[in-house]
């Protein structure tokens, strides 16, 4: 169950995603930029932002999708559905 709850909440945040690269990002080619930034060696003050940009937006991105995980599964524990793995 817990596979498919991760995997809903990867869909359902697909808007999360485009809102956090209208938010970071110029347009496509700045977000395209900024990835390959983020996995080519470089010291530019240019490159040094982009990886940041990228990185920033995972992490946003990660820790929605847990938070929400989090929620649904004490939600979940609190009406009965099921219980936590160590069985708090």
């Amino acid at each position: 169950m817990e596979g498919i709850l991760l995997l809903v909440l990867f869909v359902v945040n697909v808007p999360l995603v485009g809102l956090l690269s209208r938010i970071l990002f110029r347009d496509s080619k700045d977000m395209e930029q900024a990835v390959k930034d983020t996995y080519r060696p470089g010291w530019s003050w240019r490159h040094t932002v982009n990886e940041s940009q990228v990185m920033l937006m995972v992490a946003l991105c990660a820790i929605a999708i847990v938070g929400e995980y989090v929620l649904i599964m004490r939600l979940f524990d609190w009406i009965g559905i099921t219980e936590w793995p160590n069985g708090s």
